[in-house]
């Protein structure tokens, strides 16, 4: 057998939360409504300006036409429509653009990912525009990572949004039939295209982040704790920017709806539910079939260049000593091995041929 090289990575555990609260919306009437300001529309002089949506979700019935944050009236065909961020059917992001040149015109855009997966798990989503007034400067993150789209539209014409003098309204639009159902958790809204790097820092690999603290703060506009330190009042929910944007819970929604519910932990609704359990002597997994195909080598045996992979896995660990948990080759003959070492390391190990 060659000569063994090898490499490692210190695991470590995640860090703890630093909220302990979030809002649950009803799906009925419940909303938080902030004060009109004119930095919301997002448009100077007939020409969109940047800006980006970012929050924390627990659904718990995702419906067509759901609204996470909207300013202005969803119909086309009103003065007061702006711009709408929800899940549409069957389960899409979307993010639309109400044209402010003429009314019945608009622009759409929809996420690839299905949302319905993460009913009744905390995820973090955000949606982020560059102001070019074309679908292809939109884009959404789906736990900090950004997500393929599935369509876009415009009809009948686009060229910037709507100014209105409506407020912005979170969990709820104009048709009460299809409000949020399900804990949001801190809201941000920011005058500018983040871009991945900055929307991943919020993300913090699913710890929800001091926003004040952010490389982009400078361009925070307003951030809801969704029940931390809200203190405007019997009914405010306060804005930690300094902005002062104050909003107001609203409809049947008051201090009782502040729960002690937040993202702990990106735990996802699988379209399965089972592993398997390994006894750690004698069971295993072998794959026959294209096995050349998992050398990675342009040449297998006679010497030819490494190409470059990737090994993901999710693992529950009973015992943490060392153990292989996947490897191509055999003991005399390996050629790789991804598996765990008992001084707390992940270790990836390569024989030379």
């Amino acid at each position: 057998m060659g000569n063994q090289h090898h490499g490692y990575m210190i695991w470590t555990q995640p860090s703890g939360f630093s909220n302990v609260s979030s809002m649950d919306f009803d799906g009925t009437d419940d909303k938080v409504t902030i004060k009109n300001e004119s930095n919301f529309d997002f448009v100077t002089t007939n020409v969109d300006d940047a800006f980006s949506l970012s929050m924390w979700l627990f659904p718990t019935d995702l419906r067509s036409g759901d609204p996470l944050i909207i300013k202005g009236n969803s119909d086309a065909n009103s003065s007061a429509r702006g711009w709408d961020f929800g899940v549409t059917s069957p389960g899409n992001l979307y993010l639309q653009l109400y044209d402010g040149a003429s009314t019945g015109q608009y622009l759409i855009k929809y996420s690839a990912l299905n949302m319905n997966i993460f009913a009744d798990a905390w995820v973090h989503v955000a949606v982020t525009y560059d102001a070019s007034a074309t679908a292809g400067g939109i884009n959404f993150y789906i736990d900090g990572v950004v997500s393929e789209f599935n369509y876009d539209s415009t009809v009948g014409g686009y060229s910037y949004l709507n100014d209105n003098s409506t407020s912005v309204r979170i969990g709820e639009k104009d048709n009460v039939s299809a409000n949020y159902t399900g804990n949001i958790d801190e809201v941000s809204i920011w005058d500018k295209e983040l871009s991945a790097a900055e929307v991943s820092e919020i993300f913090n690999s699913g710890t929800p982040a001091d926003l004040g603290d952010h490389s982009g703060t400078a361009n925070l506009l307003c951030w809801f704790r969704m029940g931390e330190d809200d203190a405007t009042g019997a009914d405010g929910v306060v804005d930690n920017s300094a902005n002062s944007n104050h909003g107001t819970m609203e409809g049947s929604m008051d201090s009782g709806d502040i729960e002690a519910t937040f993202p702990s932990s990106i735990s996802y609704t699988w379209a399965d539910t089972l592993s398997m359990d390994f006894d750690g002597s004698d069971e295993f997994i072998s794959v026959s079939a294209n096995q050349a195909d998992f050398h990675f080598n342009s040449t297998p045996g006679a010497g030819g260049d490494d190409s470059p992979f990737s090994i993901s896995i999710w693992a529950k660990m009973d015992d943490a000593s060392d153990f292989r948990m996947i490897s191509v080759g055999s003991d005399t003959s390996r050629s790789w091995t991804f598996g765990f070492r008992g001084d707390d390391r992940l270790e990836v190990w390569f024989n030379s041929e």
